[in-house]
C-alpha cells in the first residue's frame, strides 16, 4: 500500500504513471472557500482524462473508500480557496 499526502493547491500533479488501485481519500483537515479535489485516470499529472471523483473538501474531515482500478495512472487537481490537507491511499 502506498500513500500520497499534500496540503497545497495544485493545477495538476501525478501520483502514479501507470494503472493502479485507488483505495481511499482522507480529508484530514477541510479546505475553505470552494476548495475542490478532482481525481483523474491519467498519467499526465493534469486535468485531463477520465474524472474518477470531484470532492468538495470544504465539507470537513472525511474518509471515502473508492477501491477502483485506473487504466492509465492517477493524477489530481486541488483548486480554489484554501487547500485541504489530504491523504490518498493507493497501490
Amino acid at each position: 500500500m502506498n500513500y500520497t499526502h499534500f496540503a497545497a493547491n495544485s493545477a495538476g500533479a501525478n501520483i502514479a504513471k501507470r494503472g493502479v488501485k485507488l483505495y481511499a481519500v482522507n480529508i484530514n483537515t477541510k479546505g475553505a472557500t470552494a476548495n475542490l479535489l478532482t481525481l483523474y485516470d491519467n498519467a499526465a499529472g493534469d486535468a485531463s482524462g477520465t474524472v474518477i471523483a470531484a470532492i468538495d473538501t470544504t465539507a470537513g474531515p472525511a474518509y471515502a473508500i473508492y477501491d477502483c482500478d485506473t487504466l492509465f495512472g492517477l493524477s489530481y487537481v486541488l483548486a480554489a480557496g484554501t487547500a485541504a490537507d489530504i491523504t490518498i491511499s493507493w497501490e
